[in-house]
């Protein structure tokens, strides 16, 4: 008697072989998405770096605009002083 073409062994060999390959093209997506996965990470970590530099710039750029005002504020108060010693003693000798 001939053996049937689809046998039970048969059957389990297919039934194998077929998990093997979805198991491979898993691993296959796995790595796939990992690598990708990879490159963003890399990619998000450089643009953090970046963002982080830039925050700083700002901070320092905001620091050195305020010491600015702070520093021409000073100047109008001096300014300001000046002008009002003048005018008391101007009014002082009018006075006198």
């Amino acid at each position: 008697m001939a053996e049937p073409k689809f046998s039970k062994e048969n059957a389990i060999i297919s039934g194998q072989e077929a998990i093997s390959l979805r198991l491979d093209r898993f691993e296959q997506t796995f790595e796939n998405r990992m690598a990708a996965i990879g490159e963003n990470l890399e990619t998000l970590t450089h643009q953090t770096a970046k963002l982080s530099e830039g925050v700083v710039e700002l901070k320092n750029l905001m620091q050195n605009g305020f010491d600015r005002m702070e520093a021409e504020g000073n100047r109008r108060d001096r300014q300001v002083d000046r002008l009002l010693d003048v005018v008391e003693t101007l009014v002082n000798q009018r006075g006198q």
